[in-house]
């Protein structure tokens, strides 16, 4: 929940240009701040308040949102790939017939 006499407002458009360049170098759009406050990301939604007709959020609920996403996303783990894999065991069976121990 916003606390407006302890967080500071921002309007959704204001904080999209707070937020950092992503793809192309192009910062994340109004829009996008829209959705996540409407329909969120992993279960998390962006907090807003309605101020008057314009719909706010704060520096910290974005502190939030960010922590919690990062929280509800697991780690992705790739599978190695096989071709890299081959080569990661034929150079550790090579040092480990030189006699290293790794």
């Amino acid at each position: 929940m916003i606390d407006i006499k302890r967080e500071k407002l921002v309007t959704l458009r204001q904080a999209a240009e707070l937020l950092p360049a992503r793809r192309a170098g192009k910062a994340p759009s109004y829009r996008t701040v829209i959705r996540w406050a409407k329909q969120g990301i992993l279960g998390v939604r962006l907090e807003t308040l309605r101020v008057g007709e314009t719909l706010c959020t704060s520096h910290e609920a974005m502190q939030r949102f960010f922590e919690a996403c990062t929280a509800a996303d697991p780690p992705v783990r790739e599978a190695p790939d096989p071709k890299r894999q081959r080569q990661y065991d034929q150079a550790l069976a090579k040092l480990r017939s030189r006699g290293l121990n790794v």
